[in-house]
């Protein structure tokens, strides 16, 4: 009986001892030494700075009212050989809704469904609305925003073309190369809509590619 009772206190001493020394290190291994400075944790989220996207792009229009938007020019320039650019611009001061997508089959007339031939094997479509690209003059409706068809053979830009305006509705379809990434913003007086296609696939950081409050710099396509 003394002989059990006394294992038993050497074995329980043991334990505590071991339990001891193991809270102890744990301790001694959360506390910096002294004088020392703890390295601050690194985050493990993405910047949020990165401009560019190959996903969809959308926004209501600036005046709930409903009345379309006239589409008056759409041109295209460059910026230096990294960037193409698309400006859809308005005769009115109000902003349609836009929709902009990567199509994921080739792209139709919304009047008779039928298959419009656009170069190029990626379709970037700008879905505008409520909006229009015409006018009426006299009787006839004239178009706007002419020509509908282009192939400006910017980079990988090589057309651009309308295939709707019907119903309030107006659309283009940008034909590219591949897919790749662009960012799409707005600029008043006059009032447009811009897309940037980043031609070497790379989106950038907001920083080093502000978007700029006019087209000063940007030059023209011929």
């Amino acid at each position: 009986m003394v002989l059990a009772t006394a294992l038993a206190f050497v074995c329980c001493g043991r334990g505590d001892s071991s339990s001891a020394r193991s809270d102890s290190a744990k301790g001694s291994a959360a506390v910096p030494p002294p004088g020392s400075v703890a390295a601050a944790p690194q985050p493990d989220t993405v910047d949020d700075s990165v401009i560019g996207t190959v996903e969809p792009t959308t926004r209501q229009p600036s005046e709930a009212a409903g009345m379309p938007a006239t589409l008056s020019e759409v041109r295209t320039s460059l910026h230096g050989d990294s960037i193409v650019r698309v400006v859809f611009q308005f005769a009115e001061s109000r902003l349609p809704g836009y929709t902009i997508a990567y199509a994921n089959q080739p792209p139709t007339s919304c009047g008779s469904g039928k298959r419009v031939d656009v170069a190029g094997k990626a379709y970037l479509t700008v879905r505008l609305s409520p909006a229009q690209a015409h006018a009426a003059r006299g009787s006839d409706q004239v178009a706007t925003a002419s020509p509908p068809d282009r192939r400006p053979a910017l980079g990988p830009l090589h057309q651009l073309t309308q295939t709707c305006d019907f119903e309030g509705v107006v659309q283009w379809v940008l034909g590219l190369r591949e897919q790749l990434p662009y960012r799409a913003f707005t600029l008043a007086a006059p009032t447009r809509l811009v897309i940037d296609v980043f031609t070497d696939g790379r989106a950038r950081r907001a920083y080093s590619t502000p978007a700029p409050n006019d087209e000063s710099d940007y030059q023209a396509a011929p």
